[in-house]
């Protein structure tokens, strides 16, 4: 006679878990973080840079930048404390194709020639509510970009 052997199934919480760990995984592959183009190196001469901020994406970006002391150790760089300076405008929006010029003010006298700082440049997607609403969509992964550049001053 036929003995099926009944062996127990996964817990319904395991399988929450694998379900959610999919549906994250989904997310992220279709998610696409703000693409935007920005000076890599910013050169300071007497106090005064610019830098360009270029959204790159087929959505509008929120970007919001800061120049920062730092201090580096080998690839390692990690931001101190705000720099003494002006960064202007240091919070915007750019419409996809949009271009924005970023200028630094460096307060006189307080760096010498030599001196590397950083600008931190974050970009956010700007989703508009209509359209998630439209999709039934109550909540979701926004992937924000955070770009350092290295600013020397001269």
């Amino acid at each position: 006679m036929f003995d099926p052997v009944l062996k127990p199934g996964p817990s319904a919480a395991r399988l929450a878990r694998c379900v959610a760990a999919i549906a994250v995984l989904l997310t992220l592959l279709v998610s696409r973080p703000a693409a935007a183009q920005v000076s890599g190196i910013v050169d300071v001469r007497d106090n005064q840079a610019r830098a360009l901020v270029r959204n790159t994406s087929a959505h509008p970006i929120r970007v919001t930048v800061a120049l920062w002391e730092s201090d580096e150790t080998g690839e390692r760089v990690q931001l101190v404390r705000p720099a003494q300076s002006n960064v202007w405008p240091n919070e915007f929006e750019l419409a996809p194709g949009e271009t924005q010029t970023v200028r630094i003010t460096l307060a006189v006298d307080t760096y010498v020639a030599g001196t590397v700082l950083r600008l931190e440049t974050r970009m956010i997607p700007i989703r508009p509510a209509a359209r998630q609403a439209d999709a039934g969509v109550n909540a979701g992964f926004v992937l924000a970009t955070r770009v350092l550049s290295k600013v020397r001053v001269h």
